[in-house]
């Protein structure tokens, strides 16, 4: 075999690859997307997150058939190139009458609740004895906005597969455990639908 055909037959595998591992990865959000439409519809539960249910899936997958190694390059395209593109395609959904629908006083408390929870988080986290890069993972993520704030994080910080892991699912849990908890204090604490809006916005990732 000549050293184009090499090259070439390399190429092929290299994209023979990726597309299985992403298949996998598109066929958990599948899941996820049924199974949170399904408690949404049938059961009336609006309290899950896509993510939590697809990390769960994810979780039980791993623990049950071990993922072949073939799948890694599609899943690490997923977790570096599809998921900056989803980031950036969020961010376009914003625009400035979104901003001035939340109002300068309600930028000062985000403002503030993110500088707070960001430097926080580390303190807490290194008093805890967690490695940097993991308290770096998990601040960023609490602060601003959960998964998407991680692995954007992760491209400067250069943490391990395992720290983005444990950051995510760390983030994750506490953000479904506030958006079921929220609610039940609302009525208690005697404070308007705007305030709770704040509350929430400015508190879950």
């Amino acid at each position: 075999m000549s050293l184009g055909e090499s090259r070439l037959q390399y190429l092929y595998n290299e994209i023979q690859h990726k597309t299985i591992g992403l298949g996998f990865v598109f066929s958990i959000t599948v899941l996820a997307y049924t199974i949170d439409h399904i408690l949404a519809k049938k059961f009336d539960f609006t309290f899950s997150s896509i993510i939590s249910i697809a990390i769960l899936i994810s979780i039980s997958a791993t623990n049950i058939w071990t993922i072949p190694k073939t799948f890694q390059p599609g899943i690490k395209v997923s977790l570096n190139q599809l998921l900056y593109l989803a980031i950036i395609l969020l961010g376009l959904r914003l625009n400035w009458s979104d901003l001035a629908l939340v109002g300068s006083s309600g930028l000062v408390v985000i403002m503030f609740s993110l500088l707070c929870t960001l430097a926080l988080t580390q303190w807490f986290g290194l008093r805890l004895g967690l490695n940097l890069k993991l308290v770096q993972l998990i601040a960023c993520g609490t602060s601003i906005c959960g998964t998407s704030a991680i692995v954007a994080t992760n491209g400067v910080v250069k943490a391990s597969e395992d720290d983005v892991a444990c950051a995510v699912a760390t983030v994750t849990a506490f953000g479904t455990i506030a958006m079921l908890l929220y609610p039940l204090l609302a009525d208690p604490l005697h404070i308007s639908s705007e305030e709770f809006g704040l509350w929430c916005g400015s508190s879950i990732h």
